[in-house]
């Protein structure tokens, strides 16, 4: 990663993560699919209260998906426990800004309380813990998921599934976009995921590897992470010493990725709450005291 001012890769990579929120990771949860009585890692959600309402944000292609396999959908709790994910989901649409595909690519599931406890210690974020500022250039991000291949798989003789975290560290893509199908300016947040930019905490090159430690390719291979939250946890504009004044923020859902041109495509979080917006009006009120009146269009139910 480019190095604000006269500061080591170490020491920024230091300060990134002393800046990573813990509800980050308490708020992420596993998608699971059960097909043919297995369990295996298919997405990633993101867990959020708006008023006394509980919601699972992810990619609505996850959920189409799993409708397509004709597979049940759960959420992994902390402890090793399963909540069904199986309700009324809405989505947001197809065909929309001169599109055939959905641009937004992002889906919400109302969660009961009951089920929500079934998550066991899960965190739900606030609307607080959101920005809506469209400047994402400078930004320093970090996502959170659950790849496929870093999960096992349930089988009777190991029947719980176990999803390794990954956690990555990124910023905003500044080159041309003109080759990029589907993107946006308006809607999208790129990362750039160039392997050859990829350090660990020391600041030496970090090479992404499947759970049997053979060399996989990035980000191609990050399958799984699909639906995970983005959050901005940094700004190359400012002073290293001044980014305490600025709390980390979620700003965007993970959708896709462009692997020939090494870039993490996501979705701005406007989208998610415009989509609830519409799909309860109750809590527009609620939403629109936390963000711009900027609307999308309209959500579909499903």
């Amino acid at each position: 990663m480019k190095e604000p001012e006269m500061i080591t890769q170490k020491q920024l990579n230091e300060t990134l993560e002393a800046r990573i929120p813990p509800v980050a990771w308490d708020a992420t949860v596993a998608i699971v699919i059960e097909i043919n009585r297995t369990l295996r890692q298919f997405g990633t959600g993101t867990l959020l209260k708006i008023a006394d309402q509980l919601f699972v944000v992810t990619a609505a292609h996850v959920i189409r998906q799993a409708k397509k396999l004709d597979g049940s959908l759960c959420l992994a709790g902390k402890k090793g426990t399963y909540a069904p994910a199986d309700g009324e989901w809405f989505f947001s649409t197809e065909g929309q800004y001169g599109t055939h595909v959905d641009p937004f690519d992002v889906a919400v599931l109302p969660l009961a309380e009951h089920i929500a406890d079934k998550l066991g210690t899960s965190v739900f974020l606030r609307l607080h813990d959101v920005c809506f500022d469209e400047d994402f250039a400078g930004g320093i991000y970090c996502l959170y998921g659950f790849p496929t291949l870093w999960a096992s798989v349930s089988t009777e003789a190991t029947p719980v599934m176990v999803a390794k975290p990954f956690q990555y560290v990124s910023y905003a893509f500044e080159g041309t976009t003109t080759q990029l199908s589907e993107y946006q300016e308006r809607f999208h947040l790129l990362l750039t995921a160039d392997p050859a930019e990829t350090t660990d905490l020391k600041g030496d090159r970090q090479v992404f590897r499947t759970k049997e430690n053979f060399p996989a390719k990035f980000p191609d291979d990050i399958g799984g992470i699909s639906g995970c939250s983005v959050w901005k946890i940094g700004d190359r504009r400012i002073p290293l010493a001044e980014w305490k004044r600025f709390a980390p923020k979620v700003v965007a859902v993970e959708t896709s990725v462009y692997a020939r041109h090494k870039i993490i495509k996501a979705t701005k979080w406007i989208a998610v709450t415009t989509l609830l917006s519409v799909a309860f009006p109750e809590l527009k009120s609620a939403i629109l005291l936390c963000r711009k009146d900027t609307t999308f269009n309209q959500a579909q139910q499903r």
